[in-house]
């Protein structure tokens, strides 16, 4: 039986700011804690400041905007690579990935986690969207 916890991470980017900062010092106290640290992302852009050591998987189809197509084929590939790596525990930061990399992990990874970083609903975002996303939260 395997002893290191492998742990994947799922974000459509890391855009400079204060929920890449926390994802980064997660992803360092996993490391340090000898855990197996994997990270699905919309590019393979990291931002300065991220541990070395990660396991960087790029998802091109993962990316922030809603588009039908390029979704059904970013959950297929993070599907893919969740069976593949064999990961126990899947973590998602943000909405869209949040919901992909959810629905991806069903039944295939024993622990979900999901990291809310800002709402993607409420005043400000059009009704029907904000809805949506309340509901898939």
């Amino acid at each position: 039986m395997r002893q290191v916890v492998r742990i994947l991470h799922v974000a459509t980017r890391l855009a400079p700011g204060g929920a890449p900062r926390n994802i980064a010092f997660t992803l360092e106290w996993e490391l340090n804690h000898g855990h197996e640290v994997h990270l699905a992302l919309g590019s393979k852009q990291l931002p300065s400041g991220f541990p070395a050591g990660i396991h960087l998987h790029v998802v091109p189809d993962l990316v922030r905007g809603l588009n039908v197509v390029r979704d059904l084929r970013a959950n297929r590939d993070l599907g893919v690579l969740i069976r593949r790596l064999q990961v126990d525990v899947v973590h998602t930061h943000y909405s869209k990935a949040g919901i992909l990399g959810r629905i991806a992990a069903r039944g295939q990874t024993p622990v979900l986690v999901h990291t809310v970083h800002m709402a993607s609903f409420g005043s400000g975002y059009p009704r029907a969207l904000s809805l949506l996303f309340r509901a898939a939260e």
